[in-house]
């Protein structure tokens, strides 16, 4: 009931309103409704006033009245019902949400993670680019200066064998004078 009166509340509706607009319900009390609904005989009438006819119809009226108010009754059970229902759909969206939200919020850490260590692996990546740049460019230079060591050791060698051929024709030549030169 507290649901309805806060719906009340909420959309500045007089409780008079309400009734009136979603059940049929009046202000007036059931005795006045009755005296309403009774047929007015004059009491100057000559017409025999039967008071159990009166009191039939009373009850009739009443009979009347008492099935309105049970079927007001069940419409508002019903009310309630689609009330709470609404209530629980709502309670359980908002679950639902702050489910959402919690597990959004989990992406979102992982998400922010991944990203650092995306960008700290791409630091590693170019760091290691970098070292592998400067060591190619060392072994460019080492293999260079290799080159040039070989050059000149072929140089030293044929002066070598040069300087050694010419000792040893000399060697021969004091030996072994009488060989052709």
């Amino acid at each position: 009931m507290s649901e309805i009166r806060t719906l009340r509340d909420r959309l500045g509706i007089t409780e008079h309103e309400v009734d009136k607009d979603l059940f049929g319900i009046s202000n007036i009390s059931v005795n006045e409704l009755s005296s309403l609904n009774r047929q007015v005989v004059p009491h100057n009438s000559t017409s025999f006033d039967n008071p159990n006819e009166s009191l039939i119809d009373e009850i009739h009226h009443l009979k009347e009245r008492i099935d309105e108010f049970a079927s007001n009754e069940k419409n508002l059970i019903q009310i309630n019902e689609e009330l709470q229902q609404q209530i629980h759909e709502l309670t359980h969206k908002d679950n639902d949400k702050d489910g959402t939200i919690i597990t959004n919020s989990i992406h979102m850490e992982q998400i922010n993670s991944l990203t650092k260590e995306t960008e700290q692996l791409k630091k590693d990546y170019y760091d290691l680019q970098e070292k592998y740049n400067y060591d190619k460019h060392e072994l460019h230079s080492i293999i260079e200066q290799l080159r040039e060591d070989i050059v000149d050791l072929d140089k030293t060698k044929q002066l070598y064998i040069g300087i050694n051929i010419r000792i040893f024709s000399q060697q021969c030549l004091e030996e072994y004078p009488y060989l052709p030169v």
